[in-house]
């Protein structure tokens, strides 16, 4: 240590958690982009000419806030359903950035409940309005499903990593008419929003309900839809829904003889679509 002199030390300790309830009072703001003052108080053993001295600690510590930024989530594609349950999981990439200094590495999967604004995200409100109505929660919100990150970690600066949104049918009725809508607007190309309140269910429990973020959710580049073919045989004579055949032009069979145009799309992602009605 320099005499009568400042000196800069660099230490490296294991902070144990003995009281979630504590911890998380002390950590919601700093996830919650505000930034706290911790104060460390300890005792410490030194050697001053040779000699071991019992020295006291009692410091302010500053703490930076955390707060992830322009989370966008690409690469969305529907990865596999499952009727018994009601739900539907959907993988995709999500981005952010992180202004802080303070880094949260090897926190293991972390989980976080999804909720969705139905009249918030209507392609036709503006996407400042959107985000603001969308970004809070309240009585339109509804509980869509869940959010897991595996292996979450939060980086000074540009961050990216893997995500998974299970859609669950199973939360009720508005849950199901607010799935609808994401999906037939994602479909359509439109950016949602979607809220994320948790986490939930951590490996760290103590981390568990204490921050609120929105994740903006870009809709499929190109349309679903591509093309058309209208010709005689889709408008005049119809084909049989049973066999695929074209129908007989002046003996159609009600029920057997469907008409309509042609039409070409291309499902996203790596699993087919079924649409009826």
């Amino acid at each position: 240590m320099a005499a009568s002199a400042p000196t800069l030390l660099s230490t490296t300790s294991r902070l144990r958690v003995s009281s979630a309830a504590a911890f998380r009072a002390a950590t919601a703001p700093l996830l919650r982009g505000e930034a706290s003052e911790w104060v460390v108080r300890g005792e410490a053993t030194v050697q001053v000419l040779g000699r071991s001295v019992r020295v006291r600690l009692r410091k302010r510590l500053r703490m930076p806030a955390t707060r992830m930024e322009e989370m966008r989530a690409t690469d969305v594609s529907i990865e596999r359903g499952d009727n018994a349950t009601g739900v539907l999981t959907v993988a995709s990439r999500v981005s952010f950035f992180s202004r802080s200094s303070l880094e949260l590495v090897q926190m293991g999967a972390l989980r976080v409940h999804a909720y969705y604004d139905a009249g918030a995200n209507d392609p036709a409100v503006p996407a400042a309005e959107r985000r603001a109505r969308a970004g809070r929660l309240s009585s339109s919100s509804v509980r869509v499903g869940t959010v897991l990150l595996p292996n979450y970690e939060l980086r000074a600066g540009y961050n990216e990593l893997e995500e998974q949104i299970h859609f669950d049918q199973s939360l009720g009725v508005e849950a199901q008419e607010a799935i609808g809508h994401f999906f037939g607007r994602w479909l359509s190309g439109y950016e949602q929003t979607l809220l994320c309140v948790g986490p939930v269910g951590n490996e760290a429990a103590f981390l568990d309900n204490i921050s609120v973020t929105t994740t903006e959710v870009l809709g499929v580049p190109t349309p679903l839809f591509t093309g058309g073919l209208m010709a005689e045989e889709h408008t005049v004579r119809g084909w049989d829904v049973t066999t695929g055949a074209s129908c007989d032009t002046f003996q159609q069979q009600t029920g057997r003889c469907v008409k309509g145009a042609v039409v070409y799309g291309k499902a996203p992602g790596r699993r087919s679509l079924l649409f009826r009605d």
